[in-house]
């Protein structure tokens, strides 16, 4: 619990990984679990370049040259995230048994979140010239919000995605918007979505 604010940027890097872990040029935040909190998130990533090769059997893992969260369950808090990211690159083809998915490509925004509970949620997302390409997984060049289980959440998701690229050979290629929410629980999710794309 308490309240919690955070400011990354990220410029101009570069990130190669091999065989077991991630490739961050840019910005990343995870959590295990977030309780009764205030959060408040600003990321802005550009012009860096991600690579990721190899395998690694035991786990999934990402290359992140644009803005990526990442939080397992999230319960009577406020999240509210304002992510940025132009010119980026990223590229994947790290293999996972047995899916052989999961294994993401951003050079835009990504938000992944578990289990969402009586909790507010705002993403406001950005994402320009962006080129992403995912072999086993997803690549997002636009914006990308991700959410598995979801009960008596109020969310405000503004993303706006455009002039970018995104190829993925087994997963989705996102250079506009997509927004994901496998399950809804009791009053599941409310709110209001505002997705743009031009030019991807």
């Amino acid at each position: 619990a308490g309240i919690i604010a955070l400011t990354d940027s990220a410029t101009g890097n570069s990130a190669t990984a091999y065989n077991g872990g991630d490739a961050v040029s840019g910005v990343q935040t995870t959590g295990a679990s977030i309780f009764n909190s205030l959060m408040f998130i600003s990321s802005e990533a550009n012009s860096n370049d991600a690579g990721l090769y190899g395998s690694d059997p035991a786990a999934a893992k990402d290359a992140i040259a644009g803005a990526g969260i990442n939080f397992g369950y999230v319960n009577g808090s406020l999240i509210l995230a304002q992510l940025t990211t132009s010119e980026n690159y990223a590229y994947n083809e790290h293999k996972a048994d047995p899916s052989f998915l999961y294994n993401d490509a951003i050079s835009g925004s990504q938000v992944n979140i578990d289990v969402a509970n009586n909790s507010i949620l705002g993403v406001y997302a950005n994402s320009s010239f962006n080129y992403a390409q995912a072999i086993y997984g997803d690549a997002v060049a636009g914006n990308q919000v991700n959410i598995v289980t979801a009960e008596s959440v109020f969310v405000q998701f503004e993303l706006d995605a455009s002039n970018n690229t995104a190829f993925a050979g087994n997963g989705d290629a996102v250079a506009g918007n997509q927004v994901n929410v496998n399950e809804t629980v009791g009053s599941g999710i409310i709110g209001n979505m505002q997705l743009y794309a031009t030019n991807n």
